[in-house]
């Protein structure tokens, strides 16, 4: 096209193929960086976040009205004398006290144990299995097949709702995404996850990861596109799901237990 090199397309070619090498160079190199940047950051910002609820909810701690020991505002029972709470107060999203009382004990329980809470004294609780004891006050989660039931009941009537929001999120292309994803697991798939072992846990979330791939993947295609977030929320829940109530069923046989008023159990 230029054999004489009057258009210069040789020298333009020649410097595009020069920064192409750099620029392919430079990214090789600083572009895990600045992953490893971002996600630190990102972990870093998640801790102070965290660290900032811990210090305002142990700001919001109220005495208990019989012995004087500290309590959380949404307690049915002090964790140190045991005594009931004479106004307990409801939780919200994300497991912050908000000013309206408790109408329905029986339901407050349930909603504690989805932010898991303690569904006696409302202490977080620490560890990552269907059953435990609390913490503070030694109440056992998950006692009896009832208390599951009861449990999953609940997000069970929560389900078509979050269908619902995260397919119209998700029908906003690569974009409604993220949204539907942060919805979702909010909403129904973290008060399922934290009552996971780990082991179990990690497994099902890289075996989902795939899944999620795939369906994210389908996402921007017309009109499939428009059930794929919903069909990832299903999955997820649906898995998740049947892994919490196999546990719960499978400890509780094994261990024999029956409630007790308290929460507290005792070989059958």
């Amino acid at each position: 096209m230029d054999p004489g090199g009057h258009l210069g397309l040789l020298k333009l070619f020649s410097w595009g193929d020069g920064g192409w090498a750099i620029t392919t160079t430079v990214v090789l190199i600083f572009f895990p960086l600045l992953a490893l940047l971002l996600a630190g950051l990102t972990v870093l910002g998640l801790w102070f976040i965290r660290r900032y609820f811990e210090l305002r909810e142990r700001k919001m701690m109220i005495a208990c009205q019989h012995c004087g020991g500290q309590m959380h505002p949404a307690a049915l029972e002090c964790p140190a004398c045991r005594q009931p709470n004479q106004q307990p107060r409801m939780v919200g999203w994300i497991g912050q006290p908000r000013p309206e009382p408790v109408t329905d004990l029986a339901a407050h329980r349930i909603t504690l144990i989805k932010h898991r809470r303690c569904p006696s004294c409302a202490t977080r609780l620490k560890k990552r299995a269907v059953q435990q004891a609390c913490p503070a006050c030694e109440t056992v989660t998950f006692t009896d097949v009832a208390q599951v039931n009861s449990f999953l009941r609940v997000l069970d009537r929560q389900l078509p709702r979050t269908l619902l929001v995260s397919g119209l999120l998700g029908l906003v292309p690569i974009i409604g995404v993220v949204p539907a994803i942060i919805y979702y697991r909010l909403s129904l798939i973290a008060s399922l996850q934290s009552y996971v072992p780990v082991g179990i846990g990690c497994f099902t979330n890289w075996v989902l990861r795939i899944v999620a791939i795939f369906l994210i993947g389908m996402q921007s295609i017309p009109g499939i596109g428009a059930f794929a977030i919903p069909a990832l929320c299903l999955i997820n829940y649906t898995v998740h799901r049947q892994i919490v109530a196999g546990q719960a069923t499978s400890k509780i046989r094994a261990t024999g237990s029956l409630a007790m008023p308290d929460g507290k159990t005792v070989a059958s």
